[in-house]
């Protein structure tokens, strides 16, 4: 009788544990890194109105990034975003110069090389609030704000002598430093812990890609 009450205990158990409700994002706190889409209007992000046609991209096509997120509330998350963005170009200018040589009495024909290089670094660091109007067993939904800091360093380098032209100021080189966001998410859970997560917005990099881990 005894060995009964044990077998059924344990099938009771072992039931609950593999046939049980799951329930999807319940953890206090998620951590999650993603990729951000950015324009690619280069020129522009590194201090010029134009990109040269032979220039080679320099950086990532993406901003990276990880957020951190607790829950305040069932339907309130206090979370912090981190962001990072490095773009750029690189071309080679070939200039001849054409000189006389008195010596030889003859014309001299030089070429002259110059390597150029152009980048913006962007870091971005925010805190912010996730509103949350549907948390349906997989599929979480929310609207975010984020407030924070951002620095801009756009710098040009020119056969190895790195300077920082006055050109760049209007840019935001030495623009305001406070950054914000607001936007929407959504998180598909592929486990309990784990979800695939998208959010896009007005602020920083418009439309994020991610993976998040519940804890």
């Amino acid at each position: 009788m005894e060995r009964l009450i044990l077998v059924c205990f344990l099938f009771s158990f072992a039931s609950c544990s593999l046939f049980g409700q799951k329930s999807y994002g319940d953890g206090d706190f998620s951590v999650n890194p993603y990729v951000g889409a950015i324009p690619l209007d280069i020129g522009a992000k590194v201090g010029l109105s134009y990109t040269p046609s032979d220039a080679d991209f320099v950086g990532l096509p993406v901003s990276i990034g990880i957020k951190g997120e607790f829950m305040v509330q069932p339907h309130l998350g206090m979370k912090v975003d981190f962001n990072w963005i490095y773009i750029g170009y690189k071309y080679t200018r070939l200039s001849e110069n054409t000189h006389w040589n008195p010596s030889t009495g003859e014309y001299v024909r030089t070429t002259l090389t110059e390597n150029y290089k152009r980048t913006s670094r962007k870091i971005r660091m925010m805190v912010g609030f996730n509103f949350y109007f549907n948390r349906s067993n997989r599929y979480h939904s929310y609207s975010t704000i984020e407030i924070g800091y951002k620095n801009v360093l756009r710098r040009q380098v020119r056969n190895s002598v790195v300077s920082s032209p006055k050109m760049f100021i209007q840019y935001g080189n030495f623009g305001f430093p406070i950054t914000a966001r607001i936007g929407l998410g959504q998180k598909w859970f592929l486990t309990e812990r784990l979800a695939i997560t998208t959010e896009v917005g007005l602020g920083a990099t418009p439309f994020h890609l991610g993976m998040e881990v519940n804890f």
